[in-house]
């Protein structure tokens, strides 16, 4: 129970000698009506009765049957902070020195015991003990409001180490006793980002500015928590060095709710960033690396990507964006569940058609495959998302994230609809491209038409035909080679060039109108270009037919010249169009 100061002084009479106590005691008891008065014939005694009840002032001669001397003194200086009156009858005048050096409040030789010497001391000595009582009691307040205090109340030196923190605190930091930190800097256990900012705000502090800051820590046990702490100066009472005073609250959820509230806000510009992106893309790579690049620069993510399937179990990279751009070029994914690489996020939202999320990255078994290479790249979180057009599932959309737990239910609904519009996108420009293509083959079909209803003889039929051809294409250079039914060879006959520096190769061309060329590999073409036979058919049959050669790659123009072509597109991924004559 803690004393009040009204509580009664309790006074302890260690003596030896029965008639100098009984002495003793009756001049107490007229000195002192409130006091509690206790007695003990020897050291052991008297140490038994300080363990059991609360004395404020001892009463002691220094030499008893179990103890001699100041050792006395110093043994009940260790037994407590209780005020100490030395009474003896050892005439050695070095003794009063050696008392009060080690602690005796006063010394009082026996010959000197007397009513109103002792009611004097004792008065004296009760108001410092009752002064201490008060002391006491408000410091064990004070201490019981630190101790219960639900914020962290810490004590630090100017460099940061820690001093002093109340149980709030310590629970904060995960650990389970002051003892084990005491004396220990405590930016080992700000997240590194912050590390600077407190250590700034620490010396700050110290130097008499008072400050505040919002900071990350990492607990001894790995909890990750925001927290908020008011510091101000406080000089040491004892040393007055400079010291740090802090009150810090833990503020992890408002904080996340915070930093979801920017994700979200980031991420809705992200998605309006992406939809209007993809209504100005012209074609699927141009559309993709939109929609990766929107989801970066607005969703603040470390990086998005794009990964289309290709044939059984293989993935490939269409696009990307984000810091981890050359990481994700060098990544090994699949969609086969037969190999671990393919049973991870990617592999996983391809085949169930759902997202796959893993906000502990490093703590899912799924991502485990590419734990050692993504070390280094300080991603948290992943999460994928199928692609999806009228065809089925063709692709991923992968996102990576700094922070864990990044991908909540709003979140994953957002960036759904983000994979879900990329893939209505994608079939809106596929189905554009198949509505261009068959209006060119339309308009094609009557240039070729009209071509040869126009020509005065075959030769002109036939260039007329490829100039059609190539310009629909965008192609600058056509041939026409015709069956040589009875030597089972294709001869070069007719060919037209778009570029007038094109035409001193006509001159070449007609010379090797005597050249015979396999079927299906144009020999005479440094581009090494296939032939088509008559109609995309084996059919060779009908005396006299042929087909026409159309140069996409690199041209004679530009392999003997150096003349650019006008088209530098890449039809290997479609047919080039071809007419046979007859």
């Amino acid at each position: 129970m803690l004393a009040e100061p009204h509580d009664q002084v309790g006074i302890l009479v260690l003596e030896d000698e029965s008639s100098t106590m009984d002495l003793v005691v009756h001049y107490l008891e007229g000195a002192s009506r409130d006091a509690r008065i206790s007695t003990a014939e020897c050291l052991g005694a008297a140490l038994g009765c300080l363990a059991e009840q609360r004395i404020d002032l001892i009463i002691a001669d220094l030499h008893l049957p179990d103890s001699r001397g100041l050792d006395t003194l110093d043994a009940l200086c260790r037994a407590g902070e209780q005020l100490i009156i030395v009474l003896t009858g050892d005439e050695d005048p070095s003794l009063r020195a050696g008392a009060l050096q080690r602690g005796a409040y006063d010394f009082l030789h026996k010959s000197q015991l007397n009513a109103a010497t002792l009611g004097r001391l004792v008065r004296l000595a009760e108001l410092q003990a009752r002064t201490r009582q008060s002391l006491r009691a408000s410091q064990a307040r004070l201490n019981a409001i630190i101790e219960a205090e639900p914020e962290c109340v810490k004590l630090l030196d100017a460099d940061g180490n820690l001093l002093e923190m109340n149980p709030a605190g310590l629970r904060m930091i995960e650990a389970d006793s002051i003892e084990p930190v005491r004396g220990h800097c405590v930016l080992d256990l700000v997240e590194a980002r912050h590390r600077q900012a407190f250590r700034d705000l620490t010396r700050e502090v110290a130097g008499g500015r008072p400050g505040r800051l919002q900071f990350e820590i990492v607990g001894l046990k790995g909890t990750r928590r925001w927290l908020e702490t008011h510091a101000v100066p406080f000089a040491d009472p004892v040393s007055g060095k400079p010291l740090v005073l802090g009150v810090t609250r833990d503020i992890t959820e408002g904080k996340r709710l915070e930093l979801r509230s920017e994700r979200l806000a980031r991420m809705y510009a992200a998605l309006s960033a992406s939809n209007e992106a993809m209504l100005r893309a012209v074609n699927a790579p141009a559309l993709l690396a939109s929609v990766c690049r929107a989801s970066v620069d607005n969703g603040g993510f470390l990086a998005a990507a794009v990964m289309l399937a290709e044939g059984t179990g293989a993935i490939r990279l269409a696009a990307a964006s984000g810091q981890l751009e050359g990481y994700l070029r060098r990544l090994d994914v699949s969609v086969d569940p037969d190999r671990a690489e393919g049973r991870g996020l990617v592999g996983e939202a391809f085949r169930t058609g759902r997202p796959a999320i893993a906000n502990e990255y490093y703590g899912d078994p799924r991502t485990r495959p590419w734990h050692e290479s993504s070390r280094a790249a300080g991603l948290a979180g992943a999460a994928a998302f199928p692609l999806v057009t009228d065809a089925g599932t063709i692709g991923v959309l992968l996102f990576y994230s700094a922070e864990a737990n990044a991908f909540d239910a709003e979140m994953t609904a957002l960036l759904s609809r983000i994979a879900e519009n990329a893939g209505f996108a994608l079939e809106l420009l596929a189905r554009e491209t198949q509505r261009l293509h068959e209006e060119r083959l339309v308009a094609l079909e009557h240039s070729v038409t009209r071509s040869l209803a126009e020509a005065a003889a075959v030769a002109d039929a036939l260039r007329s035909v490829m100039r059609a051809v190539c310009e629909a294409g965008g192609w600058d250079l056509g041939r026409y080679f015709r069956h040589d039914e009875r030597a089972g060879r294709m001869r070069f006959a007719e060919h037209w060039c778009a570029e007038p520096d094109l035409e001193k190769f006509s001159g070449a061309w007609s010379a090797r109108k005597s050249s015979a060329f396999m079927m299906g590999i144009c020999s005479g073409c440094p581009t090494r270009c296939r032939s088509h036979g008559p109609a995309g058919s084996d059919d060779q049959s009908s005396s006299g037919s042929g087909t026409t050669s159309i140069c996409s790659g690199p041209n004679p123009s530009e392999w003997e010249t150096g003349v650019p072509s006008r088209s530098r597109q890449d039809f290997s991924t479609q047919a080039p169009p071809h007419s046979s004559i007859s």
